[in-house]
């Protein structure tokens, strides 16, 4: 099951494939980079993104919203026949537990390294996993513990994620059982190859009369990929990013053919996910914008978010 946030508002349906590998073997079959260095353009590009994300800032100072989540597209040429090598690559780079590869035909796909839980259900228990907070990797052991303590101490970050839960346990809070939300855990860290995260679990406990259908209007999209409050920011998204996001920053995941009211389920954020249609790829990169961000540092975090990205397509950012 793919949902996908399209400039039409439809929901693209795909069977999930099963990549059941270990990242050892990934990496033995990671396929060979091209041999020439392949070229990315951004949308927008960097000077772009920061005054957008100083105009957020402003929207923030003035009350019209406390945090959006702004992107940056990132596009380069990929051959139909690159595409799955492009993911083998890809996989190697940034191994993710929830990652997937949807193949559409005709040398169109969506790839996808996600490490974010947007919802599990089981036996009405409901959980999503917000990710909020990142940090680049440090290039020594010295300098990526202090880039982690970094993360962990900041304010700003942790107000980030806070924002965010709340936003999770508001749309929880209209379809779960009454007193049953709670935040087991607000900031744990999460460490990939690229980055570092803060994440956060909140849960609550489906009432019994409503179902599956009742829980993703309740919640999609994702709080972390919008902002606070919610329709506001993706208001404030749709005027400032220059490409619809499609299939990126939707959700995807499996959904149990038990019951059909209210189905177990476990759903993934697209994010980290790259969209292959007509000889091109897009890999879309977001930050969370709050009243502290500093355009500069920003831009650099999407930076390291598609740190993976380029690394399997063998190119770099065009200046």
């Amino acid at each position: 099951l793919s949902l996908g946030m399209t400039h039409n508002g439809t929901r693209a349906l795909a069977a999930e494939a099963l990549l059941a590998r270990a990242d050892g073997i990934n990496r033995q079959l990671s396929a060979p980079l091209p041999t020439q260095k392949i070229k990315a353009t951004s949308h927008p590009d960097r000077d772009h993104f920061e005054h957008s994300v100083a105009e957020a800032v402003a929207r923030i100072a003035s009350g019209e919203i406390f945090q959006v989540n702004l992107c940056r597209r990132l596009e380069a040429p990929l051959l139909g026949r690159e595409v799955w090598p492009f993911y083998q690559r890809l996989r190697a780079a940034s191994p993710a537990a929830r990652g997937a590869f949807f193949d559409l035909g005709r040398g169109r796909a969506v790839l996808s390294i996600s490490p974010e839980i947007f919802l599990t259900v089981r036996d009405r228990v409901v959980e999503t996993r917000p990710i909020k907070g990142t940090r680049p990797r440090g290039r020594d052991p010295q300098a990526d513990r202090e880039l982690l303590n970094e993360l962990l101490t900041s304010e700003k970050d942790r107000a980030e994620l806070a924002m965010i839960v709340d936003v999770a346990r508001n749309d929880l809070g209209r379809v779960a059982e009454i007193g049953s939300i709670t935040v087991p855990s607000l900031a744990e860290t999460m460490t990939l190859p690229t980055v570092h995260h803060t994440a956060a679990v909140v849960r609550g406990t489906l009432r019994e009369d409503l179902g599956t259908a009742d829980l993703l209007r309740a919640t999609f999209p994702p709080a972390s990929i919008t902002g606070a409050p919610k329709i506001q920011a993706m208001t404030v998204i749709a005027e400032t990013e220059e490409r619809r996001r499609g299939p990126a920053m939707g959700a995807f995941g499996w959904l149990s053919l038990g019951d059909g009211v209210r189905a177990d389920l476990d759903l993934a954020v697209a994010i980290r996910t790259a969209v292959a249609a007509h000889g091109r790829v897009a890999y879309t990169a977001g930050c969370g914008i709050t009243a502290d961000s500093e355009p500069v540092l920003e831009r650099e975090e999407s930076e390291a978010k598609a740190a993976a990205f380029l690394a399997a397509l063998g190119g770099e950012e065009a200046p």
